[in-house]
């Protein structure tokens, strides 16, 4: 029964740990679901975004384009333009307004050869900045010098003269304006209005955008540019100011969304850098939940945004949708396996119920079996009784005849002495034989430690006691004059650990013994009777010699909680 019940157990354990297992799994499936979704569409809001991004750079930089075409329109609506005049147009432009990051705007002269530099110089000096020098001040072939610039603060005063045709990077922006006749941009440069060695320097990277004046032919005219261009309007960029201004726009909402970095490069490249936001120091893209990527070609040069998601984006992208569905789940997997667990432990109830049930019917059908039995064997053993009796004691035979009589009956009492609590092996063997009472110490002897059986072991080894005793005074060592009876118990322990109990029936003496020709209630009773309700091992020997018996089961099987000295 407990191998069985063990069985069930395992079972049921495994079935409901599936159970869970499944449950857990879908759990783990509808939010790995959920969140890549989540993150798939921040990740969607978020490119949107950085395009929007990329869309208001590339409209300011064209907007810029286009406030160099109206500078170059000046230059070919007047014969002369002077610094006052430029200033003017400048100022009229509303270029801190409508043009914020902007340094500045100015015009730049084309000069060829040394006799063309020295005439311009002294032209300069002479009706419009007496200070006037271009620099650096080498010989060279082509000069580009700063002529105007504004507005003209301390900033932009510092670069009045430089010849940005020295340096190589704007150098190349020149000739590809000028060959192009469309606005051209420069790589990333220093501008030479910055003060590195200053204490308080902020030293940004910047780029020049420029187009080219023509003096015969208007602007975009690709045939011999470089024969009539006669200066460049140039637009002067520090990139921190202009991006800084043109994330602050709109109330800022860059601000809140996203982290970047501009490279003036097609890839993200840290030599190349013109801006990157300040809290990338403290947490670099890498770590960052979305990021996005994009090229953004401007003025023939190609810069590179990349931008990061900025905390506050990624709590409001990621919603409380997966931590709730997996709390959700685990909830219900843990509901599902307690439930599977209770339903598990109620099919054992109701198994074990059902099993106990057909265990009770089959005794009842046994006791009715044994109580036939028993009385049809009552008046054997009662006839037995009157012949021993009047055998050994034919003077005193009805007092003796009397007390057997009511020992016989006191040994059924036995069974329910102690409120079927529990009954000593001693005692049980004693009123079953106490019918052979004057013989108990002598021809039937009893010997064995003291083991106290539970109700159920009582009744089943009782009754088998009795069968045996039965047997014995009808046709074994109790019905002749001589023969003897040892009943012996013990407790032994197996080669596995196990406490058994073992109890033998050995009687010698009596007459020949003969196996029977058919098995009747008795080989029930001795027999199976004893393995299913005991789990014993029975062996019933009809030796010539003497009838033997024996029984052998696990001790926790018969042996009640109680100990006599307790």
């Amino acid at each position: 029964m407990k191998t069985a019940a063990k069985i069930l157990f395992l079972r049921d354990w495994r079935s409901v740990l599936l159970v869970l297992v499944i449950s857990l799994t879908a759990s783990f499936v509808a939010w790995r679901y959920e969140s890549n979704r989540v993150a798939h569409q921040g990740q969607l809001r978020f490119e949107r975004e950085s395009q929007g991004l990329q869309a208001d750079i590339r409209t300011t930089m064209q907007a810029y384009g286009q406030f160099l075409r109206g500078g170059v329109g000046l230059f070919h609506a007047s014969d002369q333009v002077t610094r006052a005049e430029w200033a003017a147009y400048v100022t009229g432009q509303a270029m801190q307004e409508n043009y914020p990051g902007i340094q500045g705007v100015g015009y730049n002269a084309v000069l060829r050869g040394a006799a063309e530099r020295a005439a311009f110089v002294a032209d300069m000096r002479a009706t419009d900045w007496s200070a006037f020098a271009i620099r650096p001040p080498e010989p060279r072939d082509f000069y580009v010098p700063v002529v105007y610039l504004e507005p003209l603060d301390s900033r932009n005063q510092r670069a009045i003269g430089f010849d940005i045709y020295s340096e190589a990077l704007r150098r190349a922006a020149v000739d590809r304006a000028i060959e192009t006749g469309e606005a051209s941009m420069t790589a990333k440069i220093t501008l030479v209005q910055e003060e590195p060695d200053a204490a308080d320097s902020d030293v940004q990277a910047g780029v020049l955008v420029m187009l080219p004046v023509s003096g015969d032919r208007p602007a975009g005219v690709n045939a011999e540019t470089a024969a009539v261009t006669t200066g460049l309007i140039v637009s002067v960029f520090r990139l921190g100011d202009l991006m800084n201004r043109l994330l602050s726009a709109n109330d800022g909402a860059p601000l809140t969304v996203m982290d970047i970095a501009l490279y003036d490069a097609p890839a993200p490249d840290p030599a190349a850098l013109l801006f990157r936001s300040s809290s990338l120091d403290d947490a670099p893209i890498e770590g960052r939940r979305f990021s996005h990527v994009q090229q953004l070609p401007l003025f023939g040069r190609v810069w590179t945004l990349q931008t990061a998601s900025k905390p506050a984006f990624e709590a409001e992208a990621f919603s409380s949708g997966p931590k709730v569905i997996a709390a959700a789940g685990i909830l219900l997997s843990l509901l599902l396996t307690a439930l599977a667990w209770g339903l598990a432990a109620r099919a054992r109830q109701s198994a074990a119920s059902a099993a106990a049930t057909e265990k009770a019917n089959e005794q009842i059908r046994l006791l009715m079996h044994e109580v036939n039995h028993r009385s049809k064997n009552l008046l054997a053993v009662v006839r037995a009784i009157a012949r021993q009796t009047a055998t050994h004691s034919p003077k005193t035979f009805v007092q003796d005849f009397s007390k057997r009589i009511e020992a016989l009956s006191a040994s059924n009492d036995t069974l329910v002495h102690n409120k079927w609590r529990w009954v000593p092996l001693n005692d049980l063997a004693r009123s079953q034989l106490s019918h052979f009472g004057e013989l108990l110490g002598d021809r039937i002897n009893l010997s064995g430690p003291t083991v106290h059986l539970i109700p159920a072991a009582a009744q089943t080894i009782g009754m088998a006691v009795h069968e045996l005793a039965t047997n014995a005074g009808k046709h074994g060592a109790l019905s002749t004059k001589t023969g003897t009876v040892d009943v012996i118990w013990s407790v032994n322990q197996s080669d596995g650990g196990e406490d058994r109990l073992q109890i033998s029936w050995i009687e010698q003496g009596g007459p020949e013994v003969t196996p029977p020709t058919s098995k009747g209630f008795g080989s029930v009773v001795l027999g199976a009777m004893a393995r299913q309700g005991l789990n014993a091992e029975v062996d019933l020997d009809f030796d010539p010699g003497g009838l033997r018996w024996t029984l052998d089961c696990p001790l926790e099987m018969v042996q009640a909680l109680r100990d006599a000295e307790r």
